[in-house]
């Protein structure tokens, strides 16, 4: 490995990214983050909520660094991770990768230094949570500052996670999966990572080293306060829910927290998760080596076959459903076929909290290019040449992401037609109806998959932990005006262009 070569590459990666106004927006959207993690439960939508009714929430400036620790771990490396991805793929498409390896530069100098670009760029999001929350502390509680070890701990504790952000994103983006995919396979791969951390029991090694979120440290770190207190550990707590669920709480009792508890195990943990960050950037160049020889020879292998094509011709409207599918891997879409199929024979609760929503998770790459797929191909401009193209295209997007969100409710919707609760039923085709045109409407205005990747696993997160919260008369009536307005905006601007 040559340092100056690292320290070039690292250098130009990233100065050409902290130019665009996207850096701008990530740190101003951590900023918002951070001052949306302190915890105030008569919010429309609240942050983190512990025992709601029996302590008041935030109350003393030990609250924030915690608060913003718990809700951070989860938000900013799924979304550091949107952020950082794409600087390899948007070399070798600008052609600037074959030019590196036509001057003889290593991958693994090539790889070390995009995965340092990337790791600056979430340290410095990571910087500004940190400062966010002094601000937050000073505006908030200026008399009553926490100690420098009770204010840092929960920040450090979730550092490792931004490093396996950085290190991830390389690794995701050398290894052959389709562009179009790597996002969707990423975030999805790192909500699933906490989803585990989150929901288990009893947290084994391995699922404490790979909780880049710190959840399992912080949780215990918390419990350590609230148990002399209570008598018990935390039952009832809260992350990114509808703020109604404890409108009504009415704790008064007061705790104070002090920040991650001393433990050697979660430490050596922590170093553990560091040390894989490292060796999946060694995988990470084996895998860019792999990738880039097999995209030559089926290249080679396109070039020998074009004299063979043939044409065929295919309705636009089942083109779209082509579309879809086309490049989505075979793997993913065979487990997301045996997650439907087992939701005809699991319990309804159990299917409505975790194997609907997971298979809805599976099954974002389909929604996520619904709006955008033209953008990215540069084929909106070849669709204006043709008379009522670009309404027909969306219209057809939609109505193929509407079938294929309604195939993944019918287990949920026929268990509840079989229990004769028509209402919540309803409610799914609904939302049925709803998403396809949210992504729409993302993927038209931003022209990114990335936007409605990132909402839509929030709100697969909100779903797990309130599974109720669809089925209510407001939600029915938002979806349904929501539905409505999207697909107008959407026809409108299409048939402006």
């Amino acid at each position: 490995m040559k340092p100056y070569i690292i320290y070039n590459v690292f250098r130009a990666d990233f100065l050409e990214r902290t130019r665009r106004f996207s850096f701008m927006a990530l740190c101003a959207a951590v900023m918002f983050l951070t001052f949306f993690s302190v915890p105030d439960v008569k919010a429309p939508f609240v942050s983190v909520c512990i025992e709601p009714y029996i302590f008041r929430q935030g109350s003393n400036a030990t609250w924030i660094p915690v608060t913003i620790s718990l809700c951070g771990g989860i938000l900013f490396p799924i979304v550091g991770f949107g952020f950082v991805k794409g600087n390899i793929s948007m070399d070798r498409n600008s052609g600037f990768l074959y030019a590196c390896q036509a001057m003889n530069m290593k991958n693994n100098d090539y790889i070390a230094g995009k995965f340092l670009s990337n790791l600056l760029m979430l340290t410095i999001m990571w910087f500004v949570a940190v400062v966010s929350a002094a601000v937050m502390l000073v505006l908030k509680f200026p008399d009553h500052m926490p100690g420098f070890y009770e204010y840092i701990s929960p920040f450090m504790g979730i550092y490792p996670g931004i490093v396996f952000a950085a290190a991830f994103a390389v690794i995701l983006e050398s290894l052959p999966i389709h562009d179009r995919f790597k996002n969707a396979a990423g975030i999805t791969t790192l909500f699933i990572m906490f989803l585990i951390s989150y929901s288990a029991s009893d947290h084994s090694p391995l699922i404490r080293i790979m909780d880049y979120s710190n959840y399992g440290w912080n949780m215990e770190s918390i419990n350590s306060v609230v148990n002399p207190v209570i008598g018990h550990d935390v039952w009832e707590t809260g992350i990114l829910v509808p703020g109604g669920m404890f409108s009504e709480s009415d704790g008064t009792k007061e705790v104070f927290f002090h920040g991650l508890l001393w433990n050697s195990c979660y430490l050596a943990d922590k170093l553990f998760l560091i040390a894989i960050c490292l060796l999946l950037v060694a995988v990470a160049v084996m895998a860019l080596e792999r990738a880039e020889r097999e995209r030559k020879n089926k290249a080679e292998q396109v070039r020998g076959q074009m004299g063979f094509a043939h044409s065929h011709y295919l309705g636009h409207f089942m083109f779209e459903l082509k579309m879809l599918f086309r490049g989505f891997p075979k793997a993913v879409l065979v487990l997301t076929a045996g997650l439907w199929a087992y939701s005809f024979f699991a319990p309804l609760q159990y299917v409505q909290g975790y194997v609907w929503v997971i298979t809805l998770v599976f099954a974002m790459p389909v929604f996520s290019q619904i709006g955008c797929r033209e953008h990215e191909y540069n084929m909106a401009e070849y669709f204006t040449t043709i008379q009522f193209s670009l309404i027909k295209q969306a219209m057809y997007s939609y109505l193929w992401g509407v079938f294929v969100l309604l195939m993944a409710s019918i287990p949920v919707v026929l268990k509840l037609v079989w229990l004769h609760e028509y209402f919540s039923a309803f409610c799914y085709v609904v939302f049925s109806l709803f998403i396809p045109a949210a992504a729409s409407f993302l993927g038209e205005y931003s022209k990114t998959r990335r936007t409605f990747e990132t909402l839509f696993l929030l709100l697969c997160f909100l779903l797990i932990n309130i599974p109720s919260f669809l089925l209510n008369g407001y939600a029915a009536v938002i979806m349904g005006t929501g539905m409505v307005i999207l697909l107008l905006a959407v026809f409108g601007k299409k048939a402006k262009a």
